[in-house]
């Protein structure tokens, strides 16, 4: 499992089980990693005696089987602040019900995933989801800050290679939309992306092993200290029209085939995480372009 985040509290983990096995999984990933949180079974939660509004609450993982009448009741008793920051919930269903996968996500989920899943994978999931969450609230908490501090940016053309660049970046370009957060949150990934996978060539299987080994910040400081990644840095090309904000986001990397993504992109999605499901959802408009290491999206004004 991962170590815990930089400046915050272990993963704190409320899973729902429904059969002995899951139960046993998700307490062995608990106790073997540096994540606590309780199991509560099905109707225990269902009874509104569990907590989820605590700020530390960092994923929700319900079994699910094949009934969305229990994940919509479940759903109800989950506190509507940690749903509205962006909390994840992992929905855990059989290998029958992924024609539910679609649904589910409608409903609430962030992530549909097969029971039959191993403790490994389980781990990884659970600190992967946890980091995405973590960054997302360090976001909110820049926008709340910073909201009123500096002046409407109307252009500009910036090169950064941080992590941390990234955020305030995304932050300060955020400001000029009518709902900074999701500007902020996908601006922001998109960037991140481009600063891991691009420069500095970490794959996604890659990072989703060292986010569980909790090595991913000092893979990333080490390889930023080697000469053949030391001058790689993501640009950003902003402007805002009367009418739209505009991002192009371009890295050095090698890029990936989005023409294949978009004809097979639920299993590309499904494969390679959420990022990109993330950052569409957080624009009206998103292009890829060149060799798949250019991006370009578009908020509307209007």
């Amino acid at each position: 499992m991962a170590e815990p985040l930089p400046g915050a509290e272990p993963v704190s983990v409320i899973s729902v089980y429904r059969t002995p096995r899951w139960r046993d999984l998700v307490a062995a990933c608990l106790k073997e990693g540096e994540a606590g949180g309780q199991l509560f079974k099905d109707s225990e939660f269902l009874s509104g005696s569990v907590a989820t509004d605590s700020v530390d609450l960092q994923l929700i993982i319900i079994e699910t089987g094949n009934d969305l009448d229990f994940f919509r009741a479940a759903m109800t008793c989950i506190d509507a602040g940690f749903l509205q920051a962006g909390g994840p919930v992992i929905a855990v269903v059989g290998p029958e019900a992924r024609k539910l996968d679609d649904i589910l996500l409608m409903m609430g989920a962030s992530r549909v995933i097969e029971d039959s899943i191993n403790q490994a994978g389980l781990a990884r999931l659970i600190a992967s989801d946890a980091v995405d969450y973590h960054h997302a609230r360090r976001l909110r908490a820049d926008i709340e800050r910073r909201a009123m501090a500096i002046g409407e940016v109307t252009q500009g053309t910036f090169r950064l290679r941080s992590r941390r660049e990234a955020q305030n970046l995304s932050t300060l370009l955020s400001f000029g939309s009518r709902d900074p957060r999701p500007v902020a949150m996908g601006l922001s990934e998109l960037i991140i992306n481009g600063i891991e996978h691009g420069c500095l060539r970490i794959g996604h299987d890659e990072k989703g092993k060292l986010i569980e080994e909790g090595k991913l910040t000092a893979e990333i400081r080490r390889r930023r200290g080697l000469p053949e990644y030391a001058g790689r840095m993501v640009t950003v090309r902003y402007e805002r029209f009367d009418d739209r904000l505009e991002f192009i986001i371009s890295d050095p990397g090698d890029g990936f085939d989005f023409v294949a993504m978009a004809n097979h992109e639920a299993a590309h999605l499904k494969k390679h995480g959420r990022g990109i499901l993330m950052a569409r959802s957080c624009f009206d408009r998103l292009e890829f372009s060149g060799n798949g290491n250019t991006v370009k999206v578009v908020h509307l004004l209007t």
